[in-house]
C-alpha cells in the first residue's frame, strides 16, 4: 500500500513539474508573439502616430527609440528627406554625447538636402543641447543656439525661437546671471499663456519653461513664488498624455519644501523624484546635493558622506554634472578636514583642483559671449 502510494505521488509531482513547464512555455510563447506583434504594428503606423507615441514614452528611452527607429526606417522606405531628418532628431533627444551629436548633424545634412530651414533650427538647437547637458562645452552650446536663432529670426518662426530663449536662460543660469535668467522663463511662460500649446513639442516646451521658471526662484529664494509655479506644473503634467515631467517638478517641489523649511516633507518628495529618473544624471546629482544638505542638518553624517560620495561615483560616467561634482568635492574635502581623514582629505583636495581647471576652461569667455552675441543683437 505504501509504495503505491509512493507511486501516485511521483506520478503527481511529475505531473505538476510537467504542466508547470508547459505553462511556463506557453507563457513565453504568448508573450514573445506579444512582443512581435507590437513591432510588426509599428509598422502600420503614421508618422505623427509614431512621433505621438515617442513623446508619450517619457523616460523609457527604449519604447521610445524603438518608435524613433520606426519612424526613421519608415522616412528612409520611402526616401523621403525631411521626414529622414525627423527621424533622426528624435534618436537625437533620446541619445547622449558623441551619438546624439552625430544624429544631430544628419538632421542637418538631411535639413540641407531637403532645403528645410525648420530642420537647420532644429538640429543646431540639438547640438546646443548636447553640448550643454552631456559635454558641459557652454561656449559651444552657444555657438550652435545662436547659429539656430538666425534662421529662426530670418523665418519669423516665434516658437522656436521660444525653445532658443529657453536654452539661452539655461546658459544664463549656470553661468549666474539669474536675474536675466528669470525675465526669459517669466518671459516664456508668459507667450504660452497668451498662445496656447496645439501639439506634444509645445505642451513639453510650456512644462520645461514652468520647471526653469520655479527652479529659478528656488535658487533666487523665492520659495513662495516657487511653490506656486510648481504646482501649476504638477497640474500640467497630470493633464498631460507625458508624465516625463513629473519627477523633474516633485523634485524641485522638494527643493522648495527645503528653503521653507518643511525638511521631512522635502526629504520624501526628493527621494521619490530620484527614484523616478532613468536617465538625467544632472538632475539626479542635484537632487542629491540637496538630501545632502537635510542630512547634515539632521547630523546624519554618514548619510551626507554617502550621498557626496554617490556624485563622486556619478562624475566619471556622467560629465554633465560637473558643477554638481565640485560643490560635492568641496563638501569632502571639509567633511574628511573635520574628521581628520587627511588621506581622504587629500585625494578629494586633488579631485577639486581638476575639477576647478576643467571649469574654469568651460566657463571661460562664455558670459561676454552671451551679451556681445545675443544681448547686443536684440535677440531678446
Amino acid at each position: 500500500m505504501k509504495r503505491d502510494n509512493r507511486f501516485v505521488l511521483i506520478l503527481l509531482i511529475v505531473y505538476i513539474l510537467f504542466s508547470d513547464s508547459i505553462s511556463a512555455k506557453s507563457f513565453l510563447k504568448t508573450d514573445l508573439n506579444i512582443k512581435l506583434i507590437e513591432k510588426d504594428s509599428l509598422k502600420n503606423r503614421t508618422y505623427s502616430e509614431l512621433k505621438k507615441r515617442f513623446y508619450n514614452a517619457g523616460d523609457d528611452s527604449k519604447r521610445a527609440g524603438n518608435y524613433a527607429k520606426a519612424y526613421l526606417k519608415m522616412a528612409k522606405e520611402k526616401e523621403d528627406n525631411i521626414q529622414i531628418a525627423n527621424g533622426f532628431l528624435l534618436l537625437s533627444k533620446i541619445s547622449k554625447e558623441e551619438e546624439g551629436l552625430r544624429y544631430a548633424d544628419s538632421v542637418l545634412f538631411y535639413g540641407n538636402k531637403s532645403k528645410n530651414k525648420e530642420l537647420l533650427i532644429k538640429g543646431n538647437i540639438q547640438k546646443g543641447i548636447h553640448y550643454f547637458y552631456y559635454l558641459a562645452e557652454y561656449n559651444k552650446s552657444l555657438e550652435k543656439l545662436l547659429k539656430a536663432q538666425k534662421n529662426a529670426v530670418e523665418e519669423n518662426n516665434q516658437f522656436q525661437q521660444i525653445v532658443i530663449k529657453h536654452h539661452i536662460g539655461n546658459l544664463k543660469t549656470v553661468t549666474y546671471q539669474r536675474k536675466e535668467a528669470l525675465e526669459i522663463f517669466r518671459s516664456n511662460v508668459k507667450y504660452f499663456n497668451e498662445n496656447m500649446p496645439q501639439n506634444n513639442e509645445e505642451r513639453i516646451q510650456y512644462l520645461k519653461s514652468l520647471f526653469r521658471l520655479a527652479n529659478i526662484y528656488n535658487i533666487t529664494k523665492k520659495p513662495d513664488s516657487a511653490e506656486i509655479i510648481n504646482k501649476i506644473g504638477i497640474k500640467e503634467t497630470f493633464k498631460s498624455e507625458n508624465k516625463n515631467m513629473y519627477s523633474a517638478f516633485l523634485a524641485c517641489y522638494g527643493s522648495t519644501l527645503h528653503l521653507s523649511g518643511k525638511i521631512d516633507r522635502a526629504l520624501d518628495s526628493l527621494k521619490k523624484s530620484a527614484g523616478l529618473i532613468k536617465n538625467n544624471k544632472l538632475r539626479v546629482a542635484t537632487i542629491y546635493l540637496i538630501i545632502c544638505k537635510i542630512h547634515y542638518a539632521k547630523r546624519n553624517f554618514k548619510l551626507y558622506e554617502n550621498y557626496l560620495l554617490k556624485i563622486d561615483s556619478m562624475y566619471a560616467q556622467y560629465p554633465e554634472a560637473i558643477k554638481e561634482t565640485k560643490i560635492a568635492y568641496e563638501a569632502l574635502v571639509e567633511f574628511y578636514r573635520d574628521n581628520n581623514n587627511d588621506k581622504q582629505q587629500l585625494i578629494f583636495m586633488n579631485k577639486l583642483i581638476k575639477i576647478d581647471s576643467v571649469l574654469d576652461e568651460k566657463f571661460k569667455n562664455v558670459n561676454k559671449n552671451i551679451v556681445r552675441n545675443y544681448v547686443s543683437k536684440n535677440i531678446l
